[in-house]
């Protein structure tokens, strides 16, 4: 869905398989011209089996619930709906969410939740009713599931009728090109389940709700509220696929906007930037902090203890790449040491150990990589035996040795940082002038390189693309102190491109035996690292079909760490430049439940958040819309009964009855969204 289409609303979405067994076969034939080939018959047989119902849900298919749990407020004019990734269970529409009292929880002592599995809940029980459902999978029938036991009284009361059904689901499709990484459908199509109930208040006595997402399949029958065909029980049980509480109260409810108002305290983006703190102290230490470092215990060699500095991918300043004669092949290379303090700065030694460790957790990206430089050796071999023969030529392998060791460069670099970069054995070294007439001669064979660059660099580059973007690494590597990012609060950054270069040093490091791979290793850097940066813009580009975009000069993102995120998981967010355009989004994902990661293309003047199109609150004016079952907030949504919602709903948008379908009614009490601006003060 593009995203001038907005929100899209649909009664039911077309099913892909009915419920039942099914076999997907498939074969191969080989024809050389049109001619088929005598060989071994290829082919591949899978069964699948459909269920007719839904025996439970993954809680990450949960992205919004209203109200919002565990919240009070008054919400007598909220439909309480919750809403699912994708199409859920589109092979039937019989999906309610039940709304309880407390007090109903606890008639006849019942009401309680319990875990079991699903063969055991269609085990039937005396005095218990069960839906009329078969269990066709083993799998499914070990699967735990939840369940409610209500008294045949309550359920017979709260329950729709089985006509009713058909409008207490629809589906919403919206643009999902602004939102977080979390498994959305492709087309943005979300499950959208209603109450066919509303909370109701007592002045001045708050009541407690628990919301239940069960399917009805296999009930039907028992759906006509007069709870015939129900002689001989007392009970019924349902499966809760999902669940959740609130209390209905006088005072206001909090909104998407009033929650994103408490975060948007400090101001500008100057006065959100990812650091500590600053207090009074020393001006050194003040200055650092101001940097975004961080201090952290650190503990030598030798056994002492003392402190560095360490500073993480996110900055407060913008810091450009560094400037380097060749890739760190070690950590100790890319530790940094300031004479004037004493002090280490362990950030790019960090970043390149973090690439390092993330490297050797991936078997595939090993092999790859292993493979590439095996090809390319074979490539350069040749090449490399033939200069070889002049090896330290004039001087002998001891002097060169002291030589290369004693060798220390120190240069200063943006951020107040000082950089120690030191020469590093890795096998046997030789002068600088055979090194460099090597690196001449091999150079010389770019051309027979670089395709191989092309065609076996690229799972390699791929896998280092989401390393650039820091896919696999730890929160600890990002936010390396907890001041950072306290709770309720958001924080802008831009990248240090010298610690993503270390970091890409660091996973490129595996493997390097001797001295041949080193200097092929540092002969294909900046072709892989270009091949690997082209590939971080077009990752999520290629997710969501856009067109990759150019990659900027700097890099910039947020932080958000707030219930916000776990409230509105899948909440859409745009990024402003000076001009007010708009910002390509490189990376968006949850980092953790309650903390949201953003990184941009381009450097972030300020970010516009957006509440999700697919949790847009339903709102109900029961005085414009009298039509209630009874006296506890059950609404009438039957078309032939009396005083229903359905001809209301029709009669206010110029609709038939036949026209007013789950999407149309819900089109009749969608609210308009909520927006905040972080960054900048709102016109």
């Amino acid at each position: 869905m593009q995203k001038q289409e907005n929100l899209s609303l649909y009664d039911s979405v077309i099913s892909g398989l009915t419920p039942g067994a099914w076999q997907f076969a498939t074969s191969q034939k080989l024809l050389r011209g049109k001619e088929e080939l005598k060989t071994e018959s290829i082919s591949s047989c899978r069964s699948v089996i459909v269920e007719e119902a839904l025996f439970s849900v993954e809680k990450e298919l949960v992205v919004h619930r209203a109200p919002l749990p565990d919240k009070q407020g008054c919400y007598t004019n909220v439909i309480p709906h919750v809403v699912l990734k994708g199409a859920v269970g589109r092979e039937c529409t019989n999906f309610v969410l039940l709304l309880l009292k407390k007090e109903e929880l606890e008639e006849n002592a019942q009401g309680s939740l319990r875990e079991t599995t699903v063969q055991e809940y269609l085990t039937p029980k005396t005095g218990i009713l069960l839906p009329s459902l078969s269990c066709k999978a083993e799998e499914t029938a070990s699967r735990v599931c939840t369940c409610l036991r209500l008294s045949l009284p309550c359920f017979d009361r709260i329950a729709p009728r089985r006509s009713e059904l058909p409008f207490l689901t629809h589906y919403r499709q919206v643009y999902i090109g602004d939102k977080p990484e979390m498994d959305l459908d492709k087309d943005g199509i979300f499950t959208v389940v209603l109450s066919n109930r509303i909370p109701v208040y007592t002045e001045g006595v708050g009541t407690e709700y628990q919301a239940h997402l069960v399917c009805l399949s296999g009930l039907e029958n028992y759906l006509t509220g007069h709870a015939a065909g129900t002689d001989g029980y007392e009970f019924i049980e349902l499966l809760s696929l999902d669940h959740w509480s609130f209390s209905v109260t006088g005072k206001r409810p909090d909104s998407f906007r009033s929650i994103c108002e408490r975060l948007n305290r400090e101001g500008s983006i100057s006065d959100m930037l990812l650091r500590l703190p600053v207090r009074e102290g020393m001006e050194a230490v003040k200055i650092r902090l101001q940097e975004g470092f961080v201090p952290m215990r650190y503990h030598t060699r030798t056994g002492d203890e003392g402190f560095c500095w360490n500073r993480s991918p996110f900055t407060p300043l913008k810091i450009s790449g560094r400037k380097q004669k060749k890739p760190f092949e070690t950590a100790d290379a890319a530790l940094c040491y300031d004479r004037r303090d004493a002090v280490f700065d362990v950030s790019l030694a960090a970043a390149f150990e973090a690439g390092r460790m993330a490297a050797l957790k991936d078997g595939a990206y090993l092999d790859a990589l292993l493979q590439l430089r095996r090809k390319a050796q074979k490539v350069i071999d040749a090449a490399y035996v033939k200069e070889m023969s002049g090896f330290c030529a004039g001087e002998t392998y001891s002097e060169s040795l002291s030589r290369i060791l004693s060798e220390t460069e120190y240069e200063e670099q943006p951020g107040g940082r000082l950089e120690n970069t030191v020469h590093v054995i890795s096998g046997p070294e030789f002068p600088d002038r055979d090194r460099e007439r090597l690196e001449a001669y091999i150079e010389k064979q770019e051309e027979r390189l670089l395709p191989l660059l092309d065609d076996e660099g690229k799972p390699v580059a791929r896998w280092l693309a989401r390393l650039l973007l820091f896919y696999p690494l730890a929160y600890d590597s990002l936010v390396p102190h907890e001041g950072l990012l306290p709770r309720e609060c958001v924080r802008f950054f831009f990248i240090d491109e010298s610690w993503r270069q270390a970091l890409y040093d660091g996973a490129l490091s595996i493997g390097l035996y001797s001295g041949r791979q080193s200097l092929f290793n540092r002969l294909i850097r900046k072709y892989l690292y270009q091949a690997s940066e082209e590939a971080s813009m077009e990752y999520r580009a290629g997710l969501y079909g856009q067109k990759p975009p150019q990659k900027a000069e700097y890099l910039s993102g947020f932080l958000i760490r707030a219930d916000m995120v776990s409230l509105w998981p899948s909440v859409s967010v745009e990024a402003k430049d000076q001009k007010g355009n708009s910002l390509a989004i490189l990376r968006m994902e949850h980092l953790a439940p309650e903390i949201l990661l953003a990184i941009f293309d381009g450097i972030a003047e300020y970010i516009v958040v957006n509440e999700p199109e697919e949790a847009l609150t339903l709102h109900i004016d029961t005085g414009e819309y009298p039509a209630f079952r009874g006296e506890d907030g059950v609404l009438c949504l039957d078309p032939e009964a009396p005083d229903n919602l359905i001809v209301m709903a029709a009669e206010k948008s110029g609709q038939t009855v036949e026209q007013t379908g789950s999407a149309a009614l819900a089109k009749c009490f969608l609210t308009m969204g909520e927006r905040t601006i972080f960054g900048k003060e709102e016109k």
